[in-house]
């Protein structure tokens, strides 16, 4: 293993060095710049790791990330610790979801870019979860630039002692929330408080309709509850984060499915606001249909599933007077 580690190790810092004399590196070598499955390997202490999951405070472990882009290999060395609140649970998930931190002082790879810090959702309880799950985040990606980007991985475990068979998985990449910020050129809000009427109001109806639309109750500005907000607290914005619980994912240990997921948080908006974000997403439906049936990674069940699970509200949006009377424009 040493040996091969050695020779990625060369390999990458010549891919390295040459990428930084091409005056686009910074785009080209962005992993969420590209779209195809990310080959990922990652060597490390899996039994420590899965213990970790009982502690309340994960440490970070050293590992190895081997990775595999367009004919491009790197070798990263980075630590790895146990993340999450529901999905990190032994009884709910085979695997925890993890956060990647590289290693302090190592040049930028040629294949994960600057990235410093990255999310990693495992396979949880079945892979068609994570592809829809995946799908959800591309979805609201599409909506608004103020969303974080994900990537699919094609995800190899491997036992840096060698305990553990080597396992291979679906997951996906999330982006950090310092590189969020740094690309939206907005600081992270964090601790604040916010409530909704501190909010950018035009985002919060798109964050709230989407919430709606897919059917997902988990989430609350205020304490932070699966959002990241940025800006200022006169000024904020809200960013979606964990949809397992949505009604559009339906995994299996929510015990929640169906329609009566949806459920409308009432937004103190004018009629101009209110028709100003029906027309916003009668526009981009056309693309989310086409995004759903063309996705080769959902199956045709979850296809179906999905754009069935999202057409009434694709129907409200098409008919004004329907819109309104599900949207009311009211201020309490």
């Amino acid at each position: 293993m040493t040996q091969i580690l050695l020779f990625v190790m060369g390999f990458c810092a010549l891919n390295t060095s040459l990428s930084s004399d091409s005056s686009d590196s910074s785009d080209s070598c962005d992993i969420f710049q590209k779209t195809a499955p990310l080959q990922m390997t990652l060597i490390a202490p899996l039994e420590e790791i899965q213990a970790d999951r009982m502690l309340p405070h994960p440490q970070y472990r050293d590992l190895w990330m081997l990775l595999h882009q367009e004919g491009v290999q790197d070798a990263v060395r980075a630590e790895v610790k146990v993340r999450g609140n529901f999905r990190k649970h032994p009884e709910t998930c085979e695997w925890p979801p993890l956060k990647l931190k590289l290693k302090k002082g190592d040049v930028a790879s040629p294949v994960i870019g600057t990235h410093r810090k990255l999310k990693l959702v495992t396979n949880c309880q079945g892979e068609q979860f994570i592809r829809r799950e995946y799908m959800i985040y591309k979805l609201y990606e599409v909506l608004s630039p103020e969303s974080f980007r994900v990537r699919l991985v094609e995800l190899t475990l491997q036992d840096a002692q060698g305990e553990i068979p080597e396992s291979h998985q679906l997951a996906f990449l999330i982006e950090d929330k310092e590189a969020v910020a740094a690309r939206l050129k907005l600081p992270i809000l964090e601790g604040g408080r916010v409530v909704p009427g501190d909010l950018d109001l035009k985002q919060y109806a798109r964050l709230a309709l989407f919430q709606y639309m897919i059917g997902n109750r988990d989430w609350d500005v205020y304490s932070e509850k699966n959002v990241a907000v940025f800006g200022t607290a006169e000024q904020a914005v809200a960013i979606p984060f964990d949809f397992d619980f949505s009604g559009s994912v339906a995994v299996s240990y929510s015990d929640l499915e169906g329609y009566e997921l949806r459920n409308w948080r009432t937004i103190c908006w004018d009629p101009a606001l209110q028709e100003a974000m029906r027309l916003e997403f009668l526009a981009v439906i056309p693309v989310w249909k086409d995004m759903i049936a063309s996705d080769e990674h959902l199956s045709a069940a979850d296809r179906r599933t999905m754009l069935a699970y999202f057409r009434p509200f694709f129907k409200f949006a098409s008919k004004a007077d329907q819109w309104q009377e599900k949207f009311p424009s009211t201020c309490e």
